[in-house]
């Protein structure tokens, strides 16, 4: 059984906290970089996570495009168990 447009919306909702949390996550990560990366000078990140780092040691579009393809990541998962979840209950109902 597919997923009615109003599951479709109802589960848009487990998507939105974590979204927002990456989002300003990544922002703050932007915010607090100094001077001197903003100049050009890229090595000089300041950031906790090694992965992103990398990132923006590249580029700050680069951490940006990073950033959004792990928001689509996680909407994925969240979409997968939510679909799973969905699937189990209607097989249960009927």
């Amino acid at each position: 059984m597919l997923l009615t447009a109003r599951s479709d919306r109802e589960s848009a909702w487990f998507l939105l906290p974590p979204a927002a949390l990456s989002a300003l996550d990544n922002g703050l990560s932007l915010y607090s970089q100094s001077d001197a990366y903003w100049a050009g000078d890229y090595g000089s990140v300041s950031e906790l996570s090694p992965s992103f780092a990398k990132y923006l040691a590249i580029h700050p579009i680069a951490f940006a495009a990073a950033g959004v393809l792990w928001i689509e990541l996680r909407f994925l998962a969240i979409q997968a168990v939510i679909f799973d979840l969905f699937v189990q209950r209607v097989a249960v109902d009927a």
